[in-house]
């Protein structure tokens, strides 16, 4: 089941820019393309290469259910 409110904790935080995106940062992003992610980044306004983000990486705490 999913939904409901769960608990994180950061592990890293890194400002990058867009052409820094690896594979693998692809993957665990949950895109199928990195097209696709600078679709969903561009929220405020659009996405150059160049464009500084923000790679957060987290993992999730404690028990769901808690």
């Amino acid at each position: 089941p999913t939904g409901g409110p769960a608990r994180i904790e950061v592990d890293s935080i890194e400002l990058m820019p867009f052409a820094s995106i690896t594979p693998a940062d692809l993957r665990r992003s949950g895109e199928p393309d990195l097209e696709s992610l600078r679709r969903r980044a561009a929220h405020a306004g659009p996405v150059s290469n160049e464009t500084l983000l923000y790679r957060v990486e987290f993992h999730l705490v404690g028990d769901p259910g808690s």
